[in-house]
């Protein structure tokens, strides 16, 4: 993603978060960079520095996980470019270690299973 994308990206965050009821999913990591998991560790960096604007624009109470393993797979991209994407282990790994690490137990609660429970009226 350009600069000119991320501004873009952050401009639209913004908006959705300003509606209450907007939430949002964490997920396709591949839409941003293609093949991430093998990618150098300033692609990675990019990724968690945008999953944590995300949650911290909407708060982990209005983010939540998603694992689309059965249908897309962690190699999704809107261009197609993503050739290798990570087990479902090591996603969920790079999101509890990489993302949510310094978060607390409440919020990274609320991001895997908390806010999907409400959300979807589950609990």
């Amino acid at each position: 993603m350009n600069k000119d994308g991320v501004n873009r990206w952050r401009k639209g965050i913004r908006t959705m978060a300003a509606l209450p009821q907007v939430y949002i999913k964490i997920s396709m990591l591949g839409y941003v960079v293609p093949n991430w998991i093998v990618g150098s560790q300033n692609e990675q960096d990019v990724l968690v520095a945008l999953v944590q604007e995300a949650v911290e624009t909407f708060g982990p109470s209005r983010c939540m996980v998603g694992l689309n393993w059965w249908r897309d797979a962690s190699t999704s991209d809107e261009g197609g470019d993503g050739s290798v994407g990570p087990t479902p282990l090591e996603f969920l790994h790079f999101l509890a270690s990489k993302c949510f690490g310094n978060y607390s137990d409440e919020d990274r609660y609320m991001l895997f299973a908390g806010t999907a429970k409400r959300f979807y009226k589950l609990a």
